[in-house]
């Protein structure tokens, strides 16, 4: 695996330019970034690598002071699945050097509506190195495996739940480890990672006038996600008025060991996609397996890191009069091995306006555990859940007083990595990484085109 994802990621989440999201128009990769005030007009290269942090593709552009750009790479996604399904995204300048933090993404295979050809789609900030599945794959071999199926991706594909898409994205990824590790007959113990956010992308909810519109009123706005990120803001103005705002959002993912028995293959399985004209259909030697005696286990490190800010401000009141300006930023880190209870580890903080002052503002990182990595020893599987929630409080009260505050969490980084001397790769790692940035940039997506305006304007 490459190095840079943890380390860059981890230790800085924050790049001076910032790449909004990547996705998928047919058979084309669309790349969008979002320039600091301060770049330069000279042409820059967008760079995708594989996951042998090998350069794939690149394109020359020349950013926009403060604005997204998007980049199309045509024709990208037709070398899926041989190219893998996990890449990169690094941006570079005439000398060669990064500017951008490299951004982990991955081609995913969906099936949105039954008895319909898939498409592929992208998700950003996920990198693993173990075989992905998605959660629902997931509990479905499970269930098969306590059935004894001796075809479990066949059979797989029979479950009333349309699977097709995670259950052909396995089989390829399956047919190219054996492609370069000879998987051979017997039972074989690997890793598997599942991965899962809610809410899955950007909503956001806002009320109040937008400008005041008179002697008094009140604005506030809650956005949620993608994931564990959150933000709420509000201010209100004159009178006696107040609100209480709070948004939380979730990441989870798993790391599991799994061990199972290839006993034969279909040499050549069409994959569920429109055709390309003039190419002939993308095949792949979909595997015929079953569970084997499962004795392989592991150890497991995990961590979090949480970005966030607040600010509480309020006008200098008159005196006898009672504004409030309150944010808290709160949530916990769980870890679940699937057989004891879960162990939670919660982190909080917040911020006040104190009488005497006018504003009040903070932004940090917080890591869990503070020190080192939480290690879980002889287990097969862990499921760690980053949970974070964001609050504002406001009061005014008399003529004069006003109050504003927000609470945001602005960066969410999760690892999780595994070592199993049993497995066919010992050392797995898998991390989620969400940075709150709109995705403006595509209109399809149907996001917020504020493209990184205040969430609220202040009034004062």
């Amino acid at each position: 695996m490459p190095s840079a994802p943890i380390s860059a990621q981890g230790s800085n989440p924050r790049a001076a330019h910032v790449v909004a999201g990547t996705a998928a128009d047919d058979e084309d990769l669309i790349v969008g970034v979002v320039w600091q005030d301060s770049v330069a007009s000279d042409g820059l290269e967008i760079a995708v690598l594989d996951d042998n942090d090998l350069q794939i593709a690149a394109q020359l552009v020349w950013p926009i002071p403060g604005k997204p750009t998007q980049t199309t790479f045509d024709d990208f996604l037709h070398t899926v699945p041989e190219s893998g399904f996990q890449f990169f995204i690094t941006v570079r300048d005439s000398t060669g050097r990064d500017v951008l933090q490299p951004h982990a993404f991955r081609v995913v295979l969906e099936c949105p509506r039954p008895t319909e050809l898939c498409q592929w789609s992208t998700r950003d900030g996920l990198y693993t190195n173990a075989l992905a599945i998605s959660e629902s794959l997931m509990t479905a071999l499970d269930t098969l495996e306590a059935r004894r199926s001796a075809n479990l991706l066949a059979d797989a594909l029979d479950e009333p739940l349309d699977l097709r898409g995670p259950v052909f994205s396995l089989a390829a990824q399956v047919d190219r480890l054996d492609r370069q590790r000879d998987l051979g007959n017997g039972c074989l113990c690997a890793w598997y990672h599942v991965s899962f956010e809610t809410p899955g992308e950007q909503q956001k909810r806002k009320s109040g006038p937008g400008r005041i519109s008179g002697d008094s009123g009140s604005e506030q706005v809650e956005a949620e996600g993608k994931g564990a990120i959150a933000s709420a803001a509000g201010q209100v103005l004159h009178f006696p008025m107040s609100h209480k705002a709070t948004v939380t959002g979730t990441s989870r993912q798993t790391l599991k060991i799994s061990c199972r028995r290839i006993h034969g293959w279909i040499e050549a399985t069409d994959l569920p996609l429109p055709p390309s004209p003039g190419r002939p259909y993308r095949a792949i030697r979909f595997p015929i397996f079953e569970s084997c005696p499962d004795s392989c286990l592991g150890t497991f490190n995990s961590m979090a890191i949480v970005d966030y800010s607040l600010a509480a401000r309020v006008l200098d009141p008159m005196s006898g009069s009672k504004p409030v300006a309150w944010a808290e930023v709160d949530g916990f880190l769980a870890r679940y091995d699937g057989a004891n209870q879960a162990q939670i580890d919660p982190w909080d903080d917040t911020l006040e306006w104190v009488a005497g002052d006018t504003q009040a503002e903070q932004s940090k990182a917080i890591r869990i555990p503070t020190e080192g990595f939480f290690v879980d020893h002889n287990i097969r599987e862990m499921t760690t859940t980053l949970s974070g929630r964001v609050t504002v409080e406001l009061k005014a009260e008399e003529a004069k007083a006003w109050s504003y505050a927000t609470a945001e969490l602005t960066d969410t980084w999760l690892l999780t990595r595994g070592q199993a001397a049993c497995a066919i790769h010992p050392t797995r790692v898998a991390q989620l990484f969400t940075l709150t940035v709109p995705r403006c940039w595509i209109p399809d997506l149907g996001a917020s085109v504020d493209c990184g305006e205040p969430l609220i304007e202040p009034w004062f």
